[in-house]
């Protein structure tokens, strides 16, 4: 019961009133109020009702706690973080599908040429489960260096005058500085997929008709390995032999 008289004198403190004024609220006295706070007794059905309204919480939650503060911030940050790290593999799945075997208009299903193009697609695919399962390391670890199963315990003992909603204040600050370190984290991994996917998508833009048109021909013709052997295929060796020379003297120009 002495749990139940401290969650009403959160509320009390919380309201900034005396006892005595806060016992006005009921119709009962300074000395009642304090019988409460300090477990001897607990209010009846009305009173209780009544002071859990005015705290602005259920009966239940000032009959047995409020429910934020049974969740320590350890769980809390790890239930945030497995949220964090599902939005994550959601976006991933709609990039891989941007890679550039599927860009190329489904191309490389017609034939072998586009072998090497496949293996890069599950290459990179592949590097995004390891991004993830980094990631999920990388915030379970920081989880358990810095709070250590840190409950509202602990808080209070490190704030003497905080309550159930600074505790709740806590944790969501501290999951604000956890979602920034993340990002951070997350973005360093993203650098070497950035360039691919911007020039993927440039490129494939521009010849998408193109291909889907050789694509059309290919498959009317009965030709498909033909079409993508020897006509696209030597194309793109081309234009990425072509690229690295145009690169290559771009850059010896600004040396």
């Amino acid at each position: 019961m002495q749990e139940l008289g401290n969650r009403i004198r959160d509320i009390r403190l919380e309201l900034g009133e005396t006892m005595e004024e806060f016992g006005a609220r009921f119709n009962t006295s300074k000395g009642t109020i304090n019988n409460w706070e300090k477990g001897r007794n607990r209010p009846n059905k009305t009173n209780l009702k009544a002071i859990a309204d005015v705290g602005g919480i259920s009966v239940d939650e000032l009959l047995y706690g409020d429910q934020n503060t049974r969740v320590s911030v350890d769980d809390e940050l790890a239930e945030k973080l497995q949220v964090y790290i599902n939005t994550k593999k959601e976006v991933l799945k709609q990039e891989v599908k941007l890679l550039a075997p599927a860009a190329l208009s489904g191309l490389f299903t017609l034939g072998m040429g586009f072998k090497k193009s496949r293996e890069k697609a599950i290459e990179d695919y592949e590097f995004h489960q390891e991004r993830i399962k980094a990631l999920q390391q990388f915030g379970n670890k920081y989880i358990e260096e810095n709070y250590d199963n840190y409950t509202y315990a602990d808080y209070s003992k490190d704030f003497p005058d905080s309550n159930p909603k600074g505790y709740k204040e806590f944790k969501e600050k501290e999951w604000d500085i956890f979602e920034q370190i993340l990002d951070s984290y997350w973005s360093t991994t993203d650098v070497a997929n950035e360039n691919y996917s911007w020039i993927n998508e440039r490129f494939t833009n521009q010849i998408t008709q193109e291909l889907d048109e050789v694509k059309k021909k290919a498959i009317k013709e009965s030709k498909q390995d033909y079409y993508v052997n020897e006509v696209v295929q030597p194309f793109l060796d081309q234009a990425a032999k072509d690229f690295k020379e145009y690169i290559k003297d771009y850059i010896d120009t600004e040396d």
